[in-house]
């Protein structure tokens, strides 16, 4: 794959993460778990509700028959 391939592949996959990630603030929002009135106007809930949902996403990335894309998300973390 070259940069290029790679650049365009990532930035379709951002692309769909953006719109999930809208989708799983709507859905927390929503549930009822979070009471929004006991923060202040800063960052600290859509912070919460972000980590949330990237923690949500991660998983489903990689499939989990393949252990060695995995590892290579473990080694990469360590880069970035």
């Amino acid at each position: 794959m070259t940069k290029t391939q790679l650049r365009k592949k990532f930035n379709d996959l951002r692309r769909r993460a953006a719109q999930d990630l809208d989708i799983l603030c709507e859905k927390a929002i929503k549930s009822g778990a979070l009471d929004l009135t006991a923060y202040g106007d800063n960052y600290i809930l859509p912070r919460i509700i972000m980590k949330a949902a990237l923690l949500n996403e991660a998983d489903q990335w990689i499939t989990r028959d393949r252990p060695k894309d995995e590892k290579t998300v473990k080694n990469l973390l360590h880069f970035l």
